[in-house]
C-alpha cells in the first residue's frame, strides 16, 4: 500500500506539472521565458518482500524524475473573454431574501449572509475560472510553481491595488493565509486550511512573491485555494481593529476586488459599485448593482417575472426547482431557470453535552426513526435527493446508502428498495423504528421536552413542522419551534444555545468531502455547535488530506461511513440532499453554471457579468 501511495504522489507532481504547461498554451499567452527542466535518473533501491513466509532482498531499479522549477510564462486567462462584454448598465437590479450578517469571510461561514454579499470586493490568489467553472485559474497570482516534494508552493502576484490605492504585496498574502488558520479564533471556512497549514509557514520572497510552505504533500491544496474563501486582506486595514469591528461594519474592510460597498440599509437593501482601478483590465463590465432584499417567496418571484429584478442575486433567494420551468413559460423565455443538483445538504446537528443528546443512545435513535422520504415528500415537494454524509458516489452510491439502517424502506412484500425517493409504495423499515423505541426507552429518555432550532425561512419552517411531528410520535417528546433569521440563527449556533438544531442547507465550500468533514465533525467545525470529535474520523481525516490517489480517498470515506457514522452516534445526522434553483434574465450575459463542483460557493466576484439590454431568448449565448 505505502508503495502505491509514493508512486501516486510522484506520477500526481509529473502530471501537475504537464498540465500547467498545457494550461499555459492553452490560454493563448506568449511561450514561456524559460522552460521546466525535467531530468531522470535511475536509481538501485534495495527492498524487502515477503514470499511464501520469507524475507527475499531484491533491488528494484527505480526511474525518477527530478524537476527544477523555473519561471513561467504570466497568465492573464480573462483575456480569452474580456474583450466579449458590453460595459455599464446603470445599477443592476438583483432580490434575494436575507439580510447580510458577518461581513468578515475569514471568520464567517454563510453563503447567503456573508459571501454574497461581501465577497465581491475581494480576490483570491486562485479562482475557479467563472466561464469554465470546473478549472483552476489564477487570481491575484498570475504564476505559480510546485516544489518536486509537493509541500512547497511559490506564487508571483499581479500589480493590483487594494481600493484604497496602496499595492497588494507578498507580505498582504501572508498575514491572510496566517490569519485564516489564527489559533483559537473561529474561522468557520479558512479553517480547514489547518489540516494543511501552520501559521509562520509562508514567506514573502520579494513585495510579489510569496511562497507557501506545506505540512504534508496536498492534492486538493490548490482547489481549495480556489475557494471563495479564501480572501486576501490588506494587513495595514485589518490589523488594530476587533473582530466586531470586522464583522458588523462593511466600511471597515477593503479588498482588491471588481467591486467596492457602497450602501447597507438593513432589511431593505445592499449595493455595490464598479472599482475602477481593478487590475484585470477591462473588468469588471457592470457599473455597479443592488440587492433589495423581499422576504417573502411569492414577492421576490413576481419582481423576477416582472422584471422589477434581473434575477435572484446568486442563488440567495431560492426559486424552487419545480416553479422555474412555470417562471420561463410565463416569461417565455426572458427569465431562465438555472438547476444545480445536490449543491446543499440538510440536517440535524445536537448539541452532544446538553441531555439527552449528550446520550449516544438518543443520537442513534434519531438517525433510525427519522423518515427522510416524508420530510422529503411533505415539505420539499418531492423534488430533492436522498441524504447522506458525503456527495453521492464520493463514497457511496445512493442505491448503496438505501441499505443501511436508518436510510432503508420497504415495500409492500417487505422487500428493501434500491430507489426508495423514485417510489410511492414504500414505507420506512419497521426495525428501525422499533429500535429507535427501544433505545429511547433504554436510555430514560421519553417525554424530552426542549427546543428545536431553525431559521425563519418558511422551507425550514415546514421541514422541522415535519421532523417535529416525527419525533414527537415516535418517542412522546415536546418539541417548540425557535426560528431566527440566518445571521441571528449562526451567532445561537456558535454560542451552542440550543440542544436540537436543524440545518437547513449546508453548502460545501469546495466540492471535496474534506470540507463536510470539517464543518461537522472536526472540534473547530462551524456546524459543530458542542465541538464533537471522534479518534477514529480525526485520523483519518489526517489520512484523506494527504491522499492523492481518488481511489485510495474513497477507501478512507467508506471506512469513515462504515465503523464511525453508520452506527448513528455522531452529532450530525444527514437527510437531504437539496437540488437548488435560480433565476436570471437574459439580459445578464457570461453566467455559466458549475457542471462537477456540487457547489455554488465558488466565482462570486460577479466580474465577468455584463448586461445587454437588447438581449432577448433567441440571443446565442456567450
Amino acid at each position: 500500500m505505502q508503495k502505491g501511495k509514493n508512486y501516486s504522489r510522484k506520477l500526481w507532481i509529473h502530471i501537475l506539472i504537464l498540465a500547467s504547461l498545457a494550461f499555459i498554451l492553452s490560454c493563448g499567452g506568449a511561450a514561456p521565458e524559460t522552460t521546466i527542466v525535467e531530468k531522470e535518473v535511475i536509481r538501485e533501491v534495495p527492498k524487502e518482500i515477503v514470499v511464501e513466509k520469507e524475507v527475499v532482498r531484491e533491488v528494484v531499479r527505480e526511474v525518477m524524475v527530478t524537476v527544477t522549477p523555473m519561471p513561467v510564462v504570466v497568465q492573464r486567462p480573462w483575456e480569452r473573454w474580456a474583450d466579449q462584454g458590453k460595459y455599464g448598465g446603470g445599477e443592476i437590479p438583483f432580490v434575494a431574501a436575507r439580510d447580510p450578517g458577518f461581513w468578515d469571510l475569514h471568520y464567517a461561514s454563510s453563503l447567503n449572509t456573508a459571501l454574497i454579499p461581501s465577497g465581491v470586493r475581494f480576490n483570491q490568489l486562485l479562482e475557479f475560472d467563472p466561464v469554465n467553472p470546473d478549472e483552476v485559474i489564477g487570481d491575484l497570482a498570475e504564476s505559480w510553481e510546485v516544489n518536486p516534494a509537493g509541500d512547497a508552493y511559490t506564487f508571483r502576484l499581479h500589480d493590483a491595488r487594494f481600493t484604497d490605492g496602496t499595492p497588494v504585496t507578498a507580505q498582504d498574502v501572508v498575514y491572510s493565509i496566517d490569519r485564516w488558520v489564527e489559533p483559537g479564533a473561529i474561522r468557520s471556512r479558512t479553517g480547514v486550511m489547518r489540516s494543511f497549514y501552520d501559521p509562520g509557514n509562508a514567506r514573502a520572497i520579494d513585495d510579489k512573491t510569496v511562497e507557501i510552505k506545506l505540512k504534508i504533500p496536498a492534492g486538493t491544496f490548490t482547489r481549495w485555494m480556489a475557494s471563495d474563501w479564501m480572501k486576501i486582506y490588506p494587513q495595514h486595514v485589518v490589523e488594530g481593529q476587533s473582530q466586531d469591528d470586522l464583522n458588523c461594519c462593511p466600511e471597515n474592510l477593503i479588498g482588491s476586488g471588481p467591486f467596492i460597498f457602497k450602501s447597507w440599509e438593513r432589511g431593505d437593501s445592499y449595493s455595490h459599485e464598479k472599482n475602477p482601478d481593478y487590475f484585470k483590465a477591462g473588468l469588471p463590465y457592470l457599473d455597479g448593482f443592488k440587492v433589495f432584499l423581499i422576504k417573502d417567496y411569492q414577492r421576490r418571484v413576481a419582481s423576477i417575472k416582472t422584471e422589477q429584478v434581473m434575477g435572484d442575486y446568486r442563488m440567495s433567494s431560492g426559486v424552487r426547482v419545480d416553479d422555474l420551468p412555470t417562471l420561463e413559460k410565463e416569461t417565455e423565455g426572458r427569465v431562465r431557470g438555472i438547476v444545480s443538483p445536490n449543491t446543499f445538504i440538510t440536517g440535524y446537528m445536537q448539541s452532544v453535552n446538553k441531555p439527552p443528546f449528550d446520550d449516544p443512545r438518543v443520537r442513534r435513535a434519531i438517525y433510525l426513526v427519522t423518515d427522510r422520504l416524508e420530510l422529503n415528500k411533505s415539505a420539499h415537494r418531492g423534488v430533492y435527493n436522498m441524504g447522506q454524509w458525503f456527495h453521492p458516489g464520493h463514497a457511496f452510491t445512493p442505491e448503496e446508502a438505501a441499505q443501511w439502517p436508518g436510510f432503508r424502506y420497504v415495500d409492500p412484500q417487505g422487500n428493501v428498495v434500491t430507489n426508495p425517493f423514485a417510489r410511492d409504495n414504500v414505507v420506512k423499515h419497521p426495525d428501525d423504528i422499533a429500535e429507535a423505541k427501544r433505545l429511547i426507552k433504554e436510555a430514560g429518555a421519553e417525554g424530552f421536552k426542549g427546543t428545536f432550532a431553525g431559521t425563519n425561512a418558511q422551507a425550514n419552517i415546514d421541514a422541522r413542522a415535519v421532523l417535529k411531528q416525527q419525533l414527537e410520535d415516535a418517542f412522546g417528546w415536546e418539541l417548540t419551534l425557535d426560528s431566527k433569521p440566518l445571521a441571528t440563527f449562526y451567532v445561537d449556533l456558535r454560542d451552542n444555545t440550543h440542544p436540537l438544531w436543524y440545518f437547513g442547507g449546508h453548502g460545501a465550500a469546495v466540492a471535496l468531502p474534506d470540507d463536510l468533514l470539517f464543518q461537522f465533525y472536526m472540534p473547530e467545525g462551524a456546524r459543530n455547535p458542542a465541538q464533537w470529535s471522534h479518534p477514529t474520523i480525526l485520523n483519518l481525516n489526517a489520512s484523506l488530506a494527504e491522499e492523492f490517489d481518488a481511489q485510495q480517498r474513497q477507501v478512507i470515506l467508506r471506512e469513515m461511513v462504515e465503523d464511525v457514522f453508520l452506527t448513528g452516534e455522531g452529532q450530525w445526522i444527514p437527510l437531504i440532499w437539496i437540488v437548488s434553483g435560480s433565476a436570471l434574465n437574459v439580459k445578464i450575459r457570461n453566467y455559466h453554471t458549475p457542471k462537477a463542483n456540487f457547489t455554488t460557493h465558488i466565482v462570486h466576484k460577479l466580474e465577468h457579468l455584463w448586461y445587454d439590454p437588447d438581449a432577448t431568448p433567441q440571443t446565442p449565448p456567450p
